[in-house]
């Protein structure tokens, strides 16, 4: 990811802590994980003393590419979704995310398919082989891949429901994270 638009500061992170996972806090009474570790969007608070950190200023813009190969129309939709592409879930990044950090909107740009092998062996760049979708066809193309793992079960929805209450980002309802070290 590169840092297209913005700037950074520095940012004064409360004690983080490494995650415990052999506190029988975050077991069930067999022994495994009682489930996924998500980090909530919450209102940053500085803290007053604590190291200091590069942060990303708000409203800044990162672009970045993903590249993948062989996925079909529901993995497709699966890894849309994931990445919040519908709008019902943003994603956080970086190491500050317990302190309210890293809180994102991602918004595709371009998708290209390179189809086949005579994309990558054909040294005159076969137009055929290779689709570019950007505006309009690019969001209809993501909604086609989520609307299909959708109905193949790619994306259960009481499962989908629970992680977009969850991972949705309201400005409007933010809590303030909480003071102090955790």
């Amino acid at each position: 990811m590169m840092l297209e638009k913005g700037l950074t500061m520095q940012y004064r992170l409360p004690a983080l802590y490494r995650p415990r996972g052999e506190a029988s806090l975050y077991r069930n009474k067999s022994g495994y994980f009682k489930g996924r570790k998500f980090y909530k969007h919450c209102r940053p608070n500085q803290a007053n003393k604590g190291g200091e950190v590069e942060a990303i200023r708000p409203n800044s813009i990162l672009t970045g590419q993903l590249t993948f190969t062989n996925l079909s129309s529901d993995l497709l939709g699966l890894l849309f979704y994931s990445m919040g592409l519908t709008g019902s879930i943003q994603l956080k990044l970086g190491g500050g995310k317990p302190a309210g950090l890293g809180s994102t909107c991602i918004e595709p740009a371009k998708l290209i398919f390179h189809l086949g092998r005579e994309a990558f062996l054909n040294h005159s760049c076969n137009e055929k082989a290779i689709t570019m979708l950007d505006g309009e066809l690019l969001i209809a193309e993501v909604n086609r891949c989520i609307g299909s793992a959708r109905k193949n079960d790619f994306i259960l929805t009481p499962q989908a429901e629970k992680i977009e209450k969850l991972l949705r980002y309201d400005e409007k309802v933010l809590e303030e994270c909480p003071l102090g070290a955790y």
